[in-house]
């Protein structure tokens, strides 16, 4: 009977164990920069937004979501080429579905500490079809109401929530 309560003991004091080095490490992200540090030093920069014309075929056009933005370095080592993930979540606001995302690895340059980067394009696949810019334009009553949830995963560490921005509707 002793035996028993001690490996009950044992076993809770273990997984009490794990939950603080989860904790501590930021969800097992060892060596990786915490949450607070990246939305505190990584930062979006000139954000814009709006829906881009992405086919052109048999008198048809389509029209998807996008956003774009500059990354600000304020970390105090460089960022390599290749090491932002960006993810993109496109909602229907006032609904909880998710009406698409996108994706995007970046940058395609390193940037050093407190410059800013180029551009970064993330748009949809899906979208609207019609006959012309105009043809949206005269019918955006119709047109979903969005918003753009914008993670970020860098060096190792879990996708973390930079920002979140209202997708305007203009066609560009």
């Amino acid at each position: 009977m002793k035996n028993k309560i001690f490996w009950i003991i044992f076993v809770i004091i273990l997984i009490i164990a794990i939950f603080g080095v989860y904790k501590i490490t930021d969800g097992f992200s060892i060596g990786a920069p915490s949450t607070k540090i990246i939305k505190e030093k990584i930062k979006l920069t000139e954000i814009d937004s709006g829906w881009v014309i992405t086919e052109r075929a048999m008198n048809k056009i389509k029209i998807v979501p996008f956003v774009k933005f500059k990354v600000k370095n304020m970390l105090n080592e460089e960022i390599s080429k290749g090491t932002l993930n960006f993810v993109v979540s496109f909602k229907i606001i006032g609904d909880k579905i998710t009406y698409d995302s996108g994706w995007g690895v970046f940058p395609d340059k390193p940037i050093k500490t407190g410059e800013t980067s180029g551009f970064l394009k993330i748009q949809t696949l899906h979208g609207y079809i019609g006959s012309s810019p105009q043809a949206f334009e005269a019918n955006k009553k119709n047109w979903k109401i969005l918003k753009a949830n914008i993670f970020v995963k860098y060096k190792g560490s879990k996708f973390v929530k930079l920002t979140s921005i209202k997708i305007k509707q203009k066609i560009i």
